[in-house]
């Protein structure tokens, strides 16, 4: 018993805790979601919309970066206690934002007619409702990337839940009364409309008490430094949309380049396979959410994160990935049978494989966040080297789902465990700069 609450007090085991029961609760919805619109969708309708949601995932790069850049700074002003700081911060991001909504939003439309045609797209109207999620979600990455970076996680939680009923009730209803992919698309504007009105609301309680401190005293110290933050962006602005990038690109090309390569039947059950591969990656990459934040905390305070902390960080990961490898090996059929129906049952004896994928996926994504956190960016080699390897097996091994499935979980293991090794023998080499004395003293 005093073991259990010494492991709740621990600040990674109890914030992680708080956002894997939000996850499987969100998760639960979206998965209703998915369960009630594949079951009134054709399985082609149902494979377009998983495709098209990977390439939602994918133009979401720059919002992905965003993110990873709004943590990096909002963990160290709050490792200072410096609110006023991150109120500065925030206001400067959301003064800024309509240039790149619309710089962005130039670029889609000169991509959008070869988008079409590589996903064999009759019309450009998902597109669009796509592209409008996109800028909803630059908008709402702020104050999410803000209230990730103070470890405000319940907040966080309350968003992701009530994002995910929002998507659920209008996705459905509209799939129930016209029953195309536009209608399920449509459950993610949706939400994302919400999570913005939510985050506004929840931002602006959190930043009341500051705003009164300024009323009180204009010329307050802080930490956050314009010109410092505009620098840096030009410095590294490249680097992390890189990573970002692909990042996101192990997370969702697989789904895509399945569809453009294999026939609309399989590409449906893939995507529905997928969706239950993510379920667990969800569940994990809450472990990485949770330690991101501290790790950038510790890295503004020139120091990194402990070894207890890594392994509480990667027991959690493994205790989650191999306990749904474990559902997933004994019970496919019931699990596929109750949320997709008897349609994609003929392949339910490879479910397993796709637990696999997000274990690696997972482990990978630990590794790579901790590299960001220091800022070390040659971590992107090592992800662009595993992205090649994994279009390549994709293509030479798509004789079916079992070995694609396979054939990404191999190399992302690998890319793993090159990640693991880059990590270790750069942080020995960090804490080296940071204490020379401790090497002479070996």
């Amino acid at each position: 018993m005093v073991f259990i609450n010494k492991l709740l007090q621990n600040n990674l085991i109890k914030n992680s805790f708080i956002l894997i029961i939000g996850n499987i609760l969100a998760g639960f919805l979206g998965y209703l979601f998915h369960l009630l619109i594949s079951r009134k969708l054709s399985i082609q309708d149902y494979g377009e919309v998983q495709a098209l949601t990977s390439l939602l995932n994918i133009l979401a790069v720059p919002t992905g970066a965003l993110y990873f850049f709004i943590i990096k700074h909002a963990s160290e002003f709050f490792a200072n206690n410096d609110n006023l700081a991150n109120y500065k911060f925030y206001k400067w991001l959301n003064t800024n934002i309509l240039i790149v909504i619309l710089s962005l939003s130039a670029v889609f439309l000169f991509l959008a007619p070869l988008i079409r045609e590589y996903l064999h797209l009759q019309n450009y109207t998902n597109l669009l409702i796509i592209w409008l999620v996109i800028i909803l979600g630059l908008l709402v990455v702020i104050q999410k990337g803000i209230l990730t970076g103070c470890q405000n996680f319940r907040n966080l939680n309350q968003n992701n839940i009530l994002n995910a009923v929002m998507k659920l009730i209008i996705g459905v209803l509209l799939v129930y009364f016209f029953t195309n992919p536009s209608s399920a698309l449509l459950g993610f504007l949706g939400g994302a409309l919400f999570s913005y009105f939510f985050l506004i609301i929840v931002i602006g309680r959190i930043n009341h008490g500051v705003k009164e401190q300024l009323k009180n005293n204009e010329s307050a110290n802080h930490l956050f430094d314009k010109q410092k933050i505009i620098n840096e962006i030009k410095k590294y602005i490249l680097p992390i949309l890189l990573f970002s990038f692909l990042i996101t690109m192990l997370n969702s090309f697989d789904m895509l380049m399945v569809k453009n390569i294999v026939n609309e039947n399989l590409a449906g059950i893939y995507g529905a396979f997928n969706i239950l591969s993510k379920i667990i990656f969800w569940a994990s990459s809450s472990v990485v959410l949770v330690i991101l934040p501290m790790a950038c905390a510790e890295n503004s305070k020139q120091k990194t994160l402990s070894k207890k902390t890594l392994l509480y960080a990667n027991s959690l990961i493994f205790l989650i990935c191999l306990g749904g490898l474990l559902i997933y090996l004994l019970w496919p059929q019931l699990i596929i049978g109750l949320l997709f129906g008897s349609r994609y049952l003929a392949m339910a004896n490879m479910l397993w494989a796709f637990a696999l994928m997000a274990l690696a996926l997972s482990l990978l994504s630990l590794e790579a966040n901790l590299a960001y956190a220091r800022y070390d960016f040659k971590i992107s080699y090592i992800l662009l080297t595993t992205l090649i390897l994994e279009i390549i097996c994709v293509y030479f091994f798509s004789q079916n789902l079992l070995t694609i499935a396979l054939s990404i979980a191999a190399v992302q293991f690998v890319g793993y465990v090159l990640s693991l090794l880059y990590n270790l023998k750069s942080v020995k080499k960090y804490q080296f700069v940071q204490n020379p004395e401790l090497e002479l003293l070996n």
